[in-house]
């Protein structure tokens, strides 16, 4: 139907961007509220750094939803986005980088 809001399928879902959880460094996800959370991605080298700024780019900041899975795998989200439209992507050191990535868990259909 014309205009009609519908949540999309895990099938739907398989078809979206995985973000692209670096390699290197250190990932702290932190919950700070009912589908919301934080990755305090620190110490990555260069490499994972501009993969998430890629990343971040590519989705438009809020823009476009993605697939999330963590290193251990005890968090993943079918359906998320970015819950800011900016990121400060840190140089700290030669190769060395951090950043801060707020993420929402969005719903779908099971």
């Amino acid at each position: 139907m014309p205009g009609e809001i519908t949540q999309p399928t895990l099938e739907d879902l398989e078809k979206r961007d995985l973000f692209p959880f670096p390699a290197s460094g250190r990932v702290v996800i932190t919950a700070t509220g009912s589908d919301r959370y934080v990755l305090h991605c620190t110490d990555l080298n260069g490499d994972d750094l501009q993969s998430l700024q890629s990343f971040f780019n590519d989705c438009k900041g809020r823009f476009k939803a993605f697939r999330f899975v963590s290193r251990d795998g005890q968090y993943q989200f079918p359906h998320c986005r970015f819950d800011s439209d900016i990121a400060h992507f840190n140089h700290d050191a030669p190769d060395r980088g951090s950043v801060v990535l707020p993420i929402k868990a969005l719903p779908y259909k099971t």
